[in-house]
């Protein structure tokens, strides 16, 4: 009898609130976490690989490593390894990635699920990623120019093959370690990281790159190696560092979200309730106790804020995805691929509904 007491209708400020509040929560959640997948898998490309890369390069695609894929080929428990040298180049007046892969090795990693034409098997032959074929208008057989950002030399080279990998990788350009290395300008027995596949754990680092182990090769070479595990710990090191955004930029976005969320709906509901001022102390007048009432007006809230967060997740989805269709915004010269995410989900229903619930205990103290 209590509960249709408070219309709908008297609700509708809170409603407008959740709404706009979800929509914000998950706007920046799925922006935050599509960015962070992207960078994840730029660098990893799947999610059972690790990556021997320089310990003194500020990111894994700037530094050097001598190529050790024959030493890492020998430890028991590694089933692949792919050495690689990463490259910034210009295509048809575009800065792209050009990885430059051991054919046969790379082969083996089966990163690539289809493939239209075939492998490079000369130096100046090229695969080029699905994605940025679309983007750039290159076909199969073309013949394109591509000019090495470090070194700013020139060379033409035969589109071999155009390949989907379902990664990141479909942004960018595959060639022979010779040519990569011609365009970077490195000369010697030198790669930008080695990815390695198979049972490996922290006992890589201990048994066989410690500076102490008993090998051939120099403890020098050993200590200047780093392993590692998945790309997520990479995350922090490349944000700010010349890509435009920053970690801080990230993680403040959030809390300024979380924080402006907050205020937003505790003087919403505290105006709301105002307004119902009148129906609610003639509710304590006539026996309906702080408690009850609490409950009363909680209960409706937390259906408005459940909803709300729905509603409010798939609008900014289509946003975001409409967004990103037109915009194709990149991150380390990879295209920001828009995630679903459950977590994003919950959290556009959950802290609606804990601000929301607190507020409403806060005002119904002061009946």
């Amino acid at each position: 009898m209590f509960f249709k007491l408070i219309p709908w209708g008297s609700l509708k400020l809170v409603i407008i609130i959740l709404l706009i509040v979800s929509t914000a929560i998950s706007t920046t959640g799925l922006y935050v976490v599509s960015i962070s997948k992207t960078l994840t898998n730029s660098l990893t490309l799947s999610s059972d690989e690790v990556l021997i890369i320089s310990s003194t390069s500020k990111t894994p695609y700037t530094g050097l490593i001598t190529d050790l894929s024959d030493y890492f080929r020998g430890i028991e428990g590694i089933e692949l390894v792919s050495p690689e040298v990463l490259t910034p180049v210009v295509v048809v007046n575009k800065v792209v990635f050009l990885r430059g892969i051991n054919m046969t090795l790379f082969k083996d990693l089966k990163i690539i699920k289809y493939l239209i034409g075939s492998w490079p098997e000369s130096e100046y032959e090229v695969l080029v990623g699905s994605r940025l074929s679309t983007y750039l208008g290159i076909n199969l057989s073309d013949s394109i120019v591509i000019t090495g950002i470090p070194t700013s030399k020139e060379v033409r080279v035969t589109v071999k093959g155009i390949y989907v990998s379902g990664t990141p990788l479909d942004d960018e350009l595959l060639s022979t370690l010779s040519l990569a290395k011609e365009l970077r300008g490195i000369q010697g027995n030198y790669v930008t990281l080695v990815r390695v596949r198979g049972h490996v754990n922290e006992s890589l680092t201990n048994k066989y790159l410690s500076p102490n182990t008993k090998t051939s090769i120099p403890s020098t070479t050993l200590k200047s190696l780093r392993v590692v595990e998945g790309g997520s710990e990479l995350i922090d090191e490349l944000l700010g560092r010349g890509i435009k955004i920053s970690g801080n930029f990230l993680w403040s976005s959030i809390l300024l979200v979380i924080i402006s969320s907050t205020l937003t709906i505790y003087y919403g509901t505290s105006w709301v309730l105002n307004n119902l001022n009148e129906i609610l102390t003639t509710l304590r007048f006539v026996g309906l106790s702080r408690y009850k009432l609490m409950l009363l007006i909680t209960t409706k809230l937390l259906v408005l804020s459940v909803v709300s967060g729905i509603i409010g997740y798939l609008i900014s989805y289509s946003i975001l995805k409409l967004v990103f269709d037109l915009l194709k915004p990149q991150i380390l010269l990879h295209t920001i691929e828009l995630l679903n995410d459950f977590k994003v989900l919950l959290s556009s229903i959950l802290i609606p509904s804990i601000i929301t619930t607190s507020s409403v205990v806060i005002r119904v103290r002061e009946l």
